[in-house]
Parts: structure tokens; sequence; C-alpha cells
């Protein structure tokens, strides 16, 4: 039915705008960041390099912390108060000294990684569960995604999206070797 097909597209929608910073990379990041903001004014204010594999939730992290902290218009005052910037750029030799480096490593297999799983699971809200953290999918998932966040994210959703359109409604092993997924590292 026309309803039911718009109940299933706007589940789609919402799983594809999932995100997901429930690890501990990220929210030592986001910690580090909050730190640097209430920092009391000086010279030459501290600055953060986030730096890590691609597709590893750097660009998410940041946007987090930016729409966390969005420009504010003053009464007062013709421009407002921005504080926080945020820029992306390639690594430069002389402009990399100004900043202090965080470096966002991948996930490791772990109770930490099983436990951003279940957060996944929990957002996805498919009909059936599908014990993403039980050791068998939760190694799949890992193997496919090689530890980075992003393809974690990816895998997910796709899965979950497949669950969806076949009316499986969970997600399993068949469905993510059904799932159109190339990991990273065969990408080059």
């Amino acid at each position: 039915s026309a309803k039911s097909d718009e109940g299933q597209q706007a589940r789609i929608h919402g799983i594809l705008s999932l995100v997901s910073l429930e690890y501990k990379f990220a929210k030592r990041a986001l910690r580090r960041m909050e730190f640097m903001l209430e920092h009391p004014p000086i010279a030459r204010m501290p600055s953060l390099l986030l730096y890590g594999d691609t597709n590893n939730g750097k660009t998410v992290i940041a946007e987090t912390f930016v729409n966390r902290h969005k420009p504010q218009d003053r009464e007062t005052e013709e421009a407002a108060l921005m504080p926080v910037a945020y820029v992306q750029a390639p690594p430069g030799g002389r402009e990399a000294q100004l900043f202090e480096p965080l470096h966002l490593e991948r996930s490791q297999y772990g109770d930490e990684y099983l436990s951003l799983l279940a957060s996944f699971e929990r957002k996805i809200c498919l009909e059936h569960p599908s014990k993403l953290y039980s050791m068998s999918i939760a190694r799949q998932i890992y193997a496919m995604s090689e530890g980075l966040l992003g393809e974690i994210a990816r895998i997910i959703k796709a899965s979950a999206i497949y669950a969806i359109s076949t009316g499986e409604e969970r997600i399993t092993l068949s469905t993510l070797s059904r799932i159109e997924f190339v990991p990273p590292s065969k990408r080059r």
C-alpha cells in the first residue's frame, strides 16, 4: 500500500541520516575540544588538528562540535560571535606546528566496538532483533569495515535498508553477504 511504502521510505531516510559518536575516540576528541573552547583568552589560543584514516569519523566529530557552538547574534554589535572555526585542509608542514595533534584511531574489536554495534542496532529500529553484537555478525562487520567507523556505519545502514526492502526486518550474516560492499583496502 502507499501508506506502508511511505513508512518504509521514512524509515530508510532515518537510517541514512544516522550518525553515531558513541565510541571512546570521538568522546575524547569532543571533550578535548570543549576544554579548549573554555580556555581563558590568551595571545595564542590552543588549536586542535584532528587527524586519522579516511572515513573514520573526523568530519562527523568536527561538524557535531561546530553545530553545538553555532555563531551567536549580538544585539550591540554588527558581527556575530563565532566561538568555533572549522577548517578542512590537507596537512601542511609549518601550519601543523600551530595545532595540538589528536589522532583518531580505528576501532578495535572489543567491548567498546560491541557497544557501538548495540547503539547502532537501537537506532535502526528494525522489527526483529539483529544482535549485531553477536560474535559472528560483529566479526563479519569488523572484517568488512577494517575497523573504520564510517565503514561500520555504511555497512549497517546498507544492511538495514536491505532488511527493510526485503521484509526480513533483521540483519543476518546472509544480509551482510548480499549488500554491495567493497572493503576500503580493495577500493584502491
